[in-house]
């Protein structure tokens, strides 16, 4: 029924009225009507007051407990998708390939994934809750300490790669600023690692294979150039010579014997150097096949020798005065004499080549005996004055096609002389030793096996060369 409604009122014979309203912290909450067939007294009013105050306080503890309930549902429902989310991220973390942990601000273990187990080296569930440096104290300084402190003080993502001794594996680590911590992901790159290192070393390989071709390239242009010049001049002389001694015949002039004897002389000494280039060829070849030179052993007077290839040179140059002495008239060695005798004839030439401005070149010949008595040996020491080799190229000398670099460019040569009396000394049992002074001029010692007479076949036989 309504207030207003007369009508209800008269017929049910309702004469008072009274309204409360129902008021918590001043804030009304609802009304209380009461009708009544009698007059209502002051202490029925006050009465009726008491029970809307408690009928208001009812309704705000019902509005209460009603919120209460609502809040605890709310909060359940956010509980549960809290956990569920929770839940889904452990599972994608857990199901990642790479490694995945997370730290507190205070550096503890607040999760690990399985994948990192192989990088902690330790099970997970011994770390969490445990300060990442105490456990792992070799760590401390490490590029992961410093990179950590550096993405959690700055708040930025750092990246980084890193190897571990221990497991002896490559990590590429991504570290994120998290609330209250600090987000680690690595992933294993050894592999990628060892493709790039093997990457480089192909590629380092093939820019040294390059470089050796070119190089090589550049060599053997070098000798063709050196080695055809060297044999144009032989040849010059012989046709020149060869063509003056033909027009003299052809005029039916009387042949000068001395002149005719100095032309042969000349065609003979071309002819030799002509040799001993194409045998040294030949040898080269023969050692780059793998193949050992043969030899052909004989007895031969070493005095005798040096003098011989002496004169021989001598007769080709003016600037230079070539001087041997030799402690004894006769010296008999075990040896090939065709190629002691390039040996020999190289050095000279050599010594006559690398002094442009002339002077003495002298070659010593001694006898002196094994310290261990087994037999006496020789020494060839040629000495010149030379422009000298440079101390840089001196461990060298004896390579193939390798030349001083002071002469390099400014007189020609082959490169393979020395390399190839190298060989040959060292088939025949000794080495050559060589001292030079940049300026100063060059000296080069043989030793060679010496022989006592009588004793040639005993000490061929035992094989006794002593250098």
């Amino acid at each position: 029924p309504r207030v207003s409604d007369q009508e209800w009122a008269k017929r049910e014979g309702m004469v008072a009225f009274a309204g409360y309203p129902l008021l918590i912290e001043e804030k009304v909450v609802g009304v209380m009507a009461l009708f009544a067939r009698k007059p209502l007294t002051p202490a029925t009013l006050d009465a009726m007051a008491s029970v809307s105050n408690i009928i208001a306080l009812g309704i705000d503890h019902k509005r209460v407990e009603d919120e209460r309930n609502r809040s605890l549902v709310v909060e359940q429902r956010a509980r549960a998708e809290s956990e569920a989310a929770r839940q889904r991220l452990t599972s994608i973390l857990d199901n990642l390939t790479d490694g995945f942990m997370l730290f507190d601000t205070r550096w503890r273990y607040i999760y690990i994934n399985p994948q990192a187990g192989p990088f902690t080296a330790k099970p997970r569930e011994e770390l969490l809750g445990k300060n990442v440096w105490e456990e792992f104290p070799g760590l401390v300084d490490s590029i992961s300490y410093q990179k950590y402190h550096e993405a959690l003080h700055n708040q930025e993502q750092v990246a980084f790669e890193a190897y571990a001794p221990r497991l002896t594996r490559w990590f590429d680590v991504r570290a994120y600023p998290v609330p209250d911590g600090l987000a680690v992901y690595f992933r294993d790159i050894t592999e990628r690692k060892r493709s790039e290192d093997e990457r480089r070393r192909l590629l380092e390989d093939a820019q040294r294979a390059r470089a050796e071709a070119e190089a090589a390239l550049q060599v053997r242009n070098l000798f063709l150039s050196a080695i055809s010049h060297d044999l144009k001049t032989p040849l010059t002389t012989i046709k020149g010579t060869t063509q003056l001694l033909q027009q003299r015949a052809s005029r039916a002039q009387a042949m000068d014997i001395p002149q005719l004897l100095k032309g042969l002389n000349l065609i003979e000494s071309a002819t030799r150097k002509m040799t001993v280039m194409i045998d040294e060829v030949l040898d080269l070849a023969q050692l780059e096949s793998g193949q050992q030179l043969e030899l052909n052993i004989s007895q031969l007077d070493l005095v005798a020798l040096v003098q011989q290839v002496a004169a021989v040179l001598q007769a080709t140059t003016t600037q230079h005065r070539i001087q041997v002495e030799a402690a004894v008239p006769r010296l008999l060695i075990a040896g090939d004499a065709v190629r002691l005798d390039r040996v020999i004839g190289n050095l000279l030439s050599n010594a006559i080549k690398y002094s442009p401005r002339g002077g003495a070149i002298t070659v010593t010949v001694s006898h002196e005996e094994c310290e261990d008595k087994a037999g006496d040996f020789a020494v060839v020491e040629v000495t010149d004055q030379g422009l000298g080799i440079p101390a840089a190229d001196l461990p060298h000398i004896f390579d193939q096609f390798r030349r001083a670099a002071n002469v390099t460019g400014r007189i020609l040569g082959t490169g393979i002389g020395l390399a190839n009396c190298l060989q040959i000394v060292r088939q025949h049992g000794g080495t050559i030793a060589v001292t030079s002074l940049e300026g100063s001029g060059t000296t080069f010692l043989v030793p060679a096996a010496a022989l006592r007479a009588g004793r040639y076949q005993t000490y061929y036989r035992a094989g006794l060369l002593c250098f």
